[in-house]
């Protein structure tokens, strides 16, 4: 009776020991489906209502739970879902005539002489320069760097010596795909493998198996305003470095601004902190590859995207970046002074004049030693 009674308190139903056993391995496989959500602090949950969203989080192979608002989005909301807001102003802000043109006073000529001064000779471009500014100018279309002697690829036969048993990596958004584009198109035989994937989103690949030159071009990870693209694609750029052995004939470009302007610096800080400890693991392990980054572009300016891609957003995110990637053993492609330096309109997509004139910059770095 003492047993019966004592049962009766804790329970006040009776259990089949099969139905508790059922229940308790329930108990115990939603728990452990929780913890796996949260374990080593590799998930945060963020936003405040309507439903949930999953994507890749930098150095880890998992996924971060987010909801997504469908009122008022938080920052971290737009960064998923790859967008901006319309309404970012007030009605007074958005009176402000924020492209009024500042018109000169009068005519206005500059005369250029020579220097009295000696210039020295420059150096081939290699590794460990530092940066200055202004990096350069142009001279009949032609990009004069300050700090090395660049090479003038004029055929595709001087590229194909240059990319001679490369594999190149071009990470980063269209500007980058604009490398590839042109390196494709002016060198014709680098063939093109058709990988189903839109033309202007990526991945693409070329190979060139008269002389083993492998050009790879990958998209960066979200935010990036693409049309459409496969979730397989959306791949952080530090983990795809983390799966690259390294060594003299891998060649690896990045460039990551022009998509971040419409997000706080901090979302892009903390992409290119994961980034250069990346780049710090692939020299440690493979000291002899060569890293191009490449800064930001100038573009255009119509009143209806400076509220979020103003150059003057892209500026601070280029300081960023320049920042983040000195006293690591990396090179420049200073895209920002060559951009604004050309006469032609400023455009997210330069002409392909300035992308040549790039191409001769990354090349020079590559091969430094090809004769000029």
């Amino acid at each position: 009776m003492g047993e019966q009674s004592t049962r009766k308190s804790i329970l006040p139903f009776s259990i089949h020991p099969s139905h508790l056993t059922l229940l308790v391995l329930t108990a115990l496989l939603l728990l452990i489906l929780n913890l796996d959500g949260i374990m080593y602090n590799k998930t945060a949950i963020i936003g405040s209502a309507s439903y949930w969203r999953r994507y890749p989080v930098p150095k880890f192979n998992h996924t971060m739970m987010q909801k997504v608002e469908t009122k008022n989005p938080h920052w971290t909301d737009r960064l998923i879902q790859c967008g901006y807001q319309i309404h970012s102003f007030t009605p007074e802000e958005s009176s402000v005539n924020i492209k009024k043109p500042i018109l000169p006073r009068s005519p206005m000529y500059i005369m250029v002489q020579p220097s009295p001064h000696t210039t020295p000779a420059l150096r081939d471009c290699v590794r460990g320069q530092p940066m200055v500014s202004p990096s350069g100018f142009y001279y009949q279309d032609k990009w004069m760097p300050t700090t090395c002697n660049i090479c003038r690829f004029e055929t595709p036969a001087k590229i194909e010596e240059c990319l001679h048993r490369k594999i190149v990596y071009l990470f980063g958004d269209s500007t980058m795909r604009q490398w590839f584009e042109y390196l494709t198109q002016f060198v014709p035989d680098i063939k093109i493998l058709d990988l189903g994937n839109p033309i202007k989103v990526g991945p693409h690949l070329a190979v060139n198996l008269e002389n083993n030159i492998v050009l790879e071009y990958h998209p960066h990870g979200p935010p990036i305003q693409f049309s459409t693209i496969a979730s397989q694609h959306l791949q952080l750029i530090s983990n795809k470095l983390d799966e690259i052995t390294g060594g003299e004939n891998t060649v690896i470009a990045i460039t990551l601004t022009a998509h971040f302007t419409p997000f706080p610096v901090e979302v892009y800080i903390r992409r290119i902190q994961n980034i250069r400890r990346s780049l710090l693991q692939l020299l440690d392990r493979s000291p002899d590859t060569l890293v191009v980054i490449k800064t930001a572009n100038v573009r255009e300016q119509p009143p209806q995207i400076v509220p979020y891609y103003s150059d003057w957003y892209a500026y601070q995110i280029d300081s960023v970046m320049r920042k983040m990637f000195t006293g690591i053993n990396v090179v420049f492609v200073d895209a920002w002074e060559m951009t604004i330096a050309h006469y032609l309109p400023h455009n997210i997509h330069p002409g392909r004049i300035i992308i040549k004139n790039e191409i001769d910059v990354f090349l020079s770095y590559v091969c430094p030693s090809i004769q000029r």
